[in-house]
């Protein structure tokens, strides 16, 4: 069987997409072919759709699976194919996007706009009726995304974001043993990541100087948060950037990773964070927010595999710091659970046998 695995996307090796890849090049009786955008901004929609064009007329794919993020590309993607079965890897529904956001800026502009992109609903629901198959994160995602587009849940299924392994994998710290014990936290700072509270946990813990905090990610929103933290002595260091190639020095590094979500809004009670996923690839202990999914699924368990605390809470969020910098050994352990956890159910394997039963019943 040959699929073509197409990405246009602002960063076209995101985790996602790396994970999808890897998981169907694992797989001998599948021919994987990999069509990814080059350019970064408008051009990569022409260069992608002629390269899905090409590819159509030359190799002639059995399937086409359209990763994250794909909802320009999809009516496009549907027509290249024709009748060839075509997989949506959906990831984030835009409808619960517009939702999310309707409820963040209630009142304003922004809120507004998003009522009107609403009334595009019904377009996107069509679009994902022609679809063979939609992927979602988790199921809870999956049945969320299910009722908002009125398109049959028979028709999702579900497949864990998973880590690049050939980056995310246990390795020894280099740094001799500190007495800073630091949390490390990074993300694109979206509203479901709940930073503010990461933040506030942060000034609470100002008069604990064996504590710092080191935030990478976001913008000048994100700078101008963090320097306001500062300025009433919060003990946080802020980066924009870290190679991914460079990051699993500072997850060995640190005391503590922060996955989340701690934002308590629509999405962050779906969702399991890719970077959770990261850290326990990595072997390092984690802190993650309580979701929907956390609840249905029964495999992280506080104190066990993982540390979790209720969303919204940046009490919660200080009290699990504190806990996690006074039990060393405890919480070596924890992260050991949290890797076998992730190997047995998130891992490329996992997401490699899941994506063959996918490829099956096609």
């Amino acid at each position: 069987m040959k699929i073509a695995v197409i990405t246009c996307y602002k960063y076209p090796d995101y985790g996602r997409a790396v994970a999808l890849r890897s998981g169907l090049k694992a797989n001998p009786k599948i021919q994987t072919i990999v069509i990814k955008n080059r350019y970064k901004g408008v051009l990569r929609y022409p260069e992608v759709l002629i390269k899905t064009f090409v590819i159509h007329l030359r190799q002639r794919p059995d399937v086409y699976l359209l990763t994250f993020r794909g909802y320009e590309m999809l009516p496009a993607i549907l027509l290249i194919a024709l009748r060839k079965p075509v997989i949506l890897d959906e990831l984030v529904n835009p409808l619960e996007v517009v939702a999310e956001h309707r409820q963040l800026y209630r009142g304003k502009m922004r809120g507004k706009l998003m009522g009107i992109w609403q009334n595009l609903g019904g377009l996107y629901s069509w679009l994902l009726r022609r679809c063979k198959i939609i992927i979602a994160d988790t199921s809870i995602h999956a049945a969320y995304s299910a009722k908002i587009s009125h398109v049959p849940i028979e028709r999702f299924r579900a497949i864990p974001v998973g880590a690049d392994e050939a980056i995310f994998k246990p390795i020894v710290s280099t740094q001799a043993k500190a007495e800073e014990f630091m949390v490390l936290y990074y993300g694109s700072m979206v509203p479901l990541h709940g930073l503010k509270y990461v933040i506030e946990a942060a000034e609470q813990l100002k008069d604990q100087p064996q504590i710092s905090f080191l935030l990478v990610g976001g913008g000048d929103q994100t700078a101008g948060q963090v320097k306001a933290a500062q300025e009433l002595g919060a003990n946080v260091k802020y980066l924009t950037w870290i190679d991914p190639d460079k990051l699993p020095n500072f997850i060995a590094d640190a005391g503590l990773c922060l996955g989340g979500p701690f934002g308590n809004t629509i999405q962050s009670q779906l969702v399991t964070t890719g970077k959770t996923y990261q850290f326990m690839a990595s072997a390092a202990a984690v802190l993650i927010g309580e979701t929907k999914e956390t609840s249905a699924n029964k495999l992280f368990v506080d104190k066990s595999n993982c540390l979790m605390v209720p969303q919204g809470s940046s009490k919660a969020i200080a009290e699990a710091i504190i806990w996690a910098q006074a039990h060393p050994a405890e919480l070596k352990k924890i992260s050991q659970s949290g890797n076998k956890l992730y190997g047995e159910n998130f891992s490329a394997g996992v997401i490699s046998q899941k994506l063959a039963s996918l490829m099956d019943e096609i």
